[in-house]
């Protein structure tokens, strides 16, 4: 309580000081500072008055009060509070008197009751930490399961968020409905599909979107009450645009909290490529089996040991036996070889994985062999371990036939090439040689020794120039007269012919080639001619063959500008001589003057003719007329120095212009012959 009083007085005391200053400074602001005094002084007076009355009349109750409560909340009931006044102080200390003598009265009753108390305290605080640890423990698992649910709540929305997610991507079609069958919900891949916007759809009825329409979705109801799922369900889908679908279906239902049935969810895959695929594989499938079962090749499948378990109609009709007496018979038992036989077949197959074109014999019902052409190929499994072998037979006989006709044909071909007449032989592309027959060793050769060689090597010069290779070679039946040479150089007269040569391909290959001998033909037509053109008794070309030589000399002149001079004599006295000597004697003579012709004319260029009886021609090409007079005064005085008599040669002589036909030509030159006839013969005239 003193605490109490020197706050009173820590708070009166500045206060006073303080309105004594204010009242001071105020006055002295007014030059009154007389009155200052006098009202500070007053105010401070009348402030100690109230103190003395506030601290006797309050504050020392205040503190008896104070005082007497302290030692009460101390435990001390034998305290009594002494305030002496009649004011609500005095009643409030004899009530807190009044209140100590009852509560000392009471203190044991109090103890007693504590005691008690403290008991049922200790009791129920036993009780209550009991259930303060199981509440504890109720907590830890209901936060627990708290945070159990917000994790599954987390998951739940994530797990939401990742189904929604995966809807909207899946791009086949997802469609739910309620119970009944209206729609609602309808994923991105369903609009795609069905070409609906989901807008369209929601709550109209699923059977819409079925071919089958109501039917259909009452058949997938029933399904699904029936199997409580549906799955791969084949059925058609109609699209916006009519257009159908071929789909596989899986659908189940969606059920609430409680288990009961709300809705439908179903997710569709369109198979329209599938069924395209499925139905071309059926085709497919439909034209291999029909190929593997015809009666054209056998078709067999084995086991790894060789055990048939398939076989085609076409190796059964090959076998004889029936279709279904052949699958578990072993392979052996249809190989001419037998097991060795099939055991070998194993082992290149093991070691090459195929075994194309093998022939053999194989054994058929009643005894018989027929010889076939195989190919065998081994069968794995996905660990590439083999399982069996597949083969496909052919029979062959026929094709043996054939090869053994043409081998017969072959041989006899080649017998009737070796002994032809003629040389017979094929040349490739490029003239070289890739077979010749025996007729070529009669020129020398060895025909081993020939085949790669130049065809064009036993050709003569002439007929070695690139100019006649490339005739020879060109792709068409051709014949030509040529010469060839033989081993030691000498030149002998062919007659070719040629034909090309194709491969199976239509491709030339090259030349088949016949040389036919023709030196001894050639010979006798070179005489036969000679005799044609000649006359017998001079040995000199006859008229016929004059006027073709004039013909052909004459146009060579006017081609080539070339000179030409032509020479007619006849024999002076000759009638008299073959009159007094006879017709032996006038042969002689003639015979004399064609020796006389030949002997003195340039070989190989000037030609001499008995033009008729006694007359006589001689044509001298690329010779003028000097020069022309030159060899037939050289006849004249050779003829002369024959033993011919009186015989002399009358000569006439013109060199050819070209204005001349040739007609015209012959009459000049017999004119001027006529002209040394008269002047007494014996002599040349030339015409100017």
């Amino acid at each position: 309580m003193r605490s109490f009083r020197i706050k009173f007085l820590a708070i009166s005391v500045p206060l006073i000081v303080c309105i004594s200053s204010l009242c001071l400074v105020y006055y002295f602001n007014k030059s009154d500072i007389i009155t200052g005094l006098a009202l500070a002084a007053f105010v401070n007076l009348l402030w100690i008055g109230a103190s003395i009355l506030l601290y006797f009349k309050i504050i020392i109750p205040i503190e008896a009060l104070s005082d007497g409560m302290l030692k009460v909340t101390k435990g001390d009931l034998d305290v009594k509070i002494e305030v002496k006044s009649n004011d609500e102080f005095g009643e409030l200390a004899d009530s807190f008197n009044k209140m100590i003598k009852d509560l000392k009265v009471s203190k044991e009753q109090v103890k007693q009751y504590s005691k008690t108390l403290e008991q049922s305290v200790e009791r129920r605080t036993k009780e209550l930490q009991e259930s303060l640890d199981n509440l504890e423990d109720g907590k830890r698992a209901t936060l627990n399961i708290l945070e159990d649910v917000n994790e599954a709540k987390g998951e739940l929305s994530k797990t939401k968020e990742y189904l929604e997610s995966l809807i909207g991507s899946v791009v086949d079609p997802i469609i739910t409905t309620d119970i009944k069958g209206k729609i609602l919900s309808f994923s991105k891949g369903a609009e795609t599909l069905l070409g609906y916007c989901e807008q369209e759809v929601i709550g109209t009825h699923i059977s819409r979107f079925y071919v089958g329409g109501i039917e259909d979705a009452r058949k997938i109801m029933e399904i699904l009450r029936e199997q409580g799922k549906l799955q791969n369900y084949e059925m058609l889908f109609l699209s916006k645009d009519n257009k159908v679908y071929p789909s596989i279906l899986s659908a189940s239902f969606i059920r609430n909290g409680q288990g009961e049935v709300i809705g439908t969810i179903g997710i569709a895959k369109d198979i329209s490529d599938r069924k395209e695929l499925e139905d071309e594989l059926k085709d497919t499938k439909d034209f291999l089996e029909s190929i593997v079962d015809s009666p054209i090749d056998g078709i067999t499948v084995t086991d790894e040991s060789g055990r048939i378990k398939y076989v085609s109609r076409g190796a059964e009709e090959m076998l004889g036996y029936m279709k279904e007496n052949i699958p578990g018979t072993h392979v052996s038992k249809y190989y001419i070889g037998g097991l060795e036989e099939a055991i070998n077949i194993m082992k290149v197959l093991r070691e090459e994985e195929r075994l194309t074109n093998y022939e053999t014999k194989v054994k058929v019902k009643g005894g018989g062999l027929i010889p076939i052409i195989a190919s065998f190929s081994r069968l794995e499994n996905e660990n590439k371990e083999v399982i069996g072998t597949l083969g496909v037979f052919k029979d062959i006989t026929e094709k043996k036939k054939l090869e053994n006709e043409i081998i017969e044909t072959k041989e006899y071909l080649e017998n009737l090439l070796e002994n032809a007449n003629d040389i017979v032989c094929t040349i490739d592309l490029h003239g070289n040689f890739t077979y010749v027959n025996q007729k070529i060793e009669e020129m020398g050769y060895k025909k081993d020794k020939l085949i790669g060689k130049s065809f064009f090597s036993i050709m003569s010069k002439e007929f070695s120039k690139d100019k006649f290779r490339e005739s020879l070679l060109k792709s068409v039946k051709q014949a030509f007269e040529v010469e060839i040479k033989d081993m030691e150089g000498n030149i002998r007269n062919a007659l070719l012919s040629t034909s090309p040569l194709y491969n199976s391909q239509g491709n030339e290959t090259g030349l088949l080639v016949l040389a036919r001998d023709i030196t001894d033909r050639k010979k006798m037509e070179q005489e036969l001619e000679k005799l044609s053109i000649t006359d017998n008794l001079t040995g000199l070309y006859n008229q016929r063959h004059f006027y073709t030589e004039l013909k052909r000399e004459i146009d060579r002149s006017l081609r080539v500008n070339r000179i030409l001079s032509l020479i007619l004599f006849d024999l002076d006295k000759f009638k008299l001589c073959n009159d007094n000597y006879g017709h032996l004697e006038g042969d002689r003579i003639l015979s004399t003057v064609g020796k006389v012709v030949s002997q003195n004319i340039r070989e190989n260029v000037d030609s001499g003719f008995r033009y008729g009886g006694d007359e006589f021609m001689v044509i001298l090409p690329e010779a003028n007329k000097k020069e022309a007079f030159t060899i037939a005064e050289r006849i004249r005085e050779s003829f002369n120095k024959s033993e011919v008599g009186d015989v002399t040669l009358s000569i006439g002589l013109v060199e050819y212009n070209p204005e001349y036909d040739l007609d015209t030509l012959i009459k000049i030159v017999d004119e001027t012959m006529y002209l040394s006839k008269k002047s007494g013969g014996n002599r040349i005239s030339i015409y100017e």
